[in-house]
């Protein structure tokens, strides 16, 4: 197994606004081309980390004895 990996900045071939439209329309064109909905990496976790901080997290009872203990032991 081999592979080769090439990093470039862009900013040498392109402007870094007509880049950035580039790939706004990439991302719209990709997300329309499906049936369902179409996430891209971190899109989950960003949606996670919202409703987490709106809504709070839930914690199981046992764990969250465990923090009640140690805060008591301090």
């Amino acid at each position: 197994i081999a592979f080769t990996l090439i990093a470039m900045d862009p900013k040498g071939f392109i402007e870094p606004d007509r880049y950035a439209a580039i790939i706004e329309d990439f991302v719209d064109r990709l997300k329309a081309s499906g049936d369902g909905e179409i996430l891209l990496p971190g899109e989950p976790e960003d949606r996670a980390l919202d409703r987490a901080r709106k809504h709070g997290v839930t914690v199981a009872s046992d764990i969250m004895a465990q923090f009640v203990e140690m805060d008591s032991e301090q």
